[in-house]
């Protein structure tokens, strides 16, 4: 009802304040990433990643890419909307994840919203899929979250395509796509991760679902872009933003770490929502 739109609004300026209070002390802002060229969801000048607050890298003496220009318009926005279990909702939301997969095709193309299932996880698997993602960026993301919270809208992310499972290898293969392991039969590419200032809570659906449309506006100007660090010039010899969620992959040696590990994602049962 209008009350629930009413707290989201409230919590979203509250963002708006505290982001702006977290410039002036940090002296106006993030410094330049210089250039980058010829990787995925990348384009010359700048990434197309959005990220989490400062206060996420309290302590830590980094430089974030600065926010781009979504993909798609809160005008383009169908409140298209798509259930998932947790830790893979939130880590998906956070680009941590930034390919999806199903077991169903579709055509879809645009801002998809992504729900956190009912069910809770598993601590194993969050364990296991936290150091997957952490030896796949070599320690250059921002922290986990805290808590993974189910029953709720986390944010969205933009969807450019779902590719087939041999399609997916193929970008693989030419450094277009994720380099993040997905066996399923299809996948979407995921970029630009928005998360909402709170989750809100609510029932979710199975394949793609939509959102009443009365709260969407609001909840679109609750959305705040989820950046990243800016990779350090010692991770790699390739340094032009290979690090970057979306940007294509982590550096070859960090793939290279993976794959000589044997590492893989915890097993996955939700493919069918």
């Amino acid at each position: 009802g209008k009350g629930k739109g009413d707290r989201v609004e409230a919590a979203a300026a509250a963002a708006a304040r505290d982001e702006e209070k977290q410039k002036e002390k940090e002296g106006g802002g993030f410094r330049g990433i210089g250039r980058m060229k010829g990787v995925y969801g990348v384009s010359e000048g700048r990434s197309d990643v959005e990220s989490l607050p400062v206060s996420a890298f309290a302590g830590r003496d980094v430089e974030l890419l600065p926010a781009p220009k979504p993909m798609f318009t809160d005008s383009e926005d169908r409140g298209t909307c798509m259930s998932m279990h947790q830790p893979w909702a939130s880590l998906l939301i956070l680009g941590f994840k930034r390919a999806e997969g199903r077991s169903w095709a579709s055509d879809f193309k645009g801002r998809l919203w992504i729900h956190a299932a009912s069910k809770e996880p598993e601590e194993e698997t969050v364990k296991a899929l936290e150091s997957y993602y952490r030896l796949l960026y070599k320690g250059n993301a921002p922290a986990f979250p805290s808590t993974y919270p189910t029953s709720c809208l986390l944010g969205c992310v933009d969807v450019p395509s779902q590719v087939s499972a041999e399609e997916y290898k193929a970008l693989q293969a030419k450094g277009s796509a994720p380099v993040e392991s997905n066996e399923s039969a299809f996948v979407f590419l995921c970029e630009c991760p928005r998360k909402l200032v709170v989750p809100i809570p609510m029932s979710g659906q199975h394949k793609l679902w939509k959102l009443t449309q009365d709260q969407l506006a609001a909840w679109q100007r609750a959305l705040r872009p989820c950046r990243w660090p800016k990779s350090s010039a010692g991770d790699s010899a390739d340094t032009e933003g290979t690090l970057q969620p979306n940007s294509g992959a982590p550096s070859s040696s960090s793939s290279s770490a993976a794959s000589a590990s044997g590492l893989k994602p915890p097993v996955r049962e939700d493919e069918d929502l």
